[in-house]
């Protein structure tokens, strides 16, 4: 009896040390957190406009290659909800992707991790004009 409950406990053991050296070998953990920043528009589009943003960013569950980016603009100092995405993040160059359709736009955020700083483009497709430059960092 006494061999099978220390078997037991050591298979358990085992199992959580397992998941704790995969958690921590993720490289999407270096991502996850708040990181705050601008977006700023380039080009001439009227309806756009510069702001400061808060980008939360969390491990996608349903998928290890990329992170969910929920992301708020700040207006009158308190955040606004402009959505949330999946972003396949590639590990060997840094790089965050997101290729998305809402309504009749259609774009792809180019980002690329430097460190706490992550910066990059909103291009619009077909057309590959980039609409805005992104520069965010990591708050503790």
């Amino acid at each position: 009896m006494r061999l099978l409950a220390f078997s037991l406990i050591t298979i358990t053991l085992l199992i959580i040390l397992s998941t704790s050296a995969q958690a921590q070998s993720d490289p999407r953990n270096k991502l996850v957190g708040n990181w705050v920043g601008e977006s700023i528009c380039t080009g001439n589009h009227p309806a756009c406009n510069d702001e400061k943003v808060v980008y939360r960013i969390r491990l996608n569950p349903n998928n290890s290659s990329s992170v969910t980016i929920q992301a708020d603009k700040i207006v009158e100092g308190k955040p606004v909800d402009m959505g949330t995405l999946d972003f396949i993040y590639d590990p060997k160059t840094s790089s965050l992707t997101c290729d998305f359709s809402r309504g009749r736009t259609h774009g792809v955020f180019q980002l690329s991790v430097e460190g706490d700083l992550i910066k990059g483009v909103l291009m619009l497709l077909p057309e590959k004009e980039i609409v805005r430059n992104i520069k965010v960092k990591k708050s503790e």
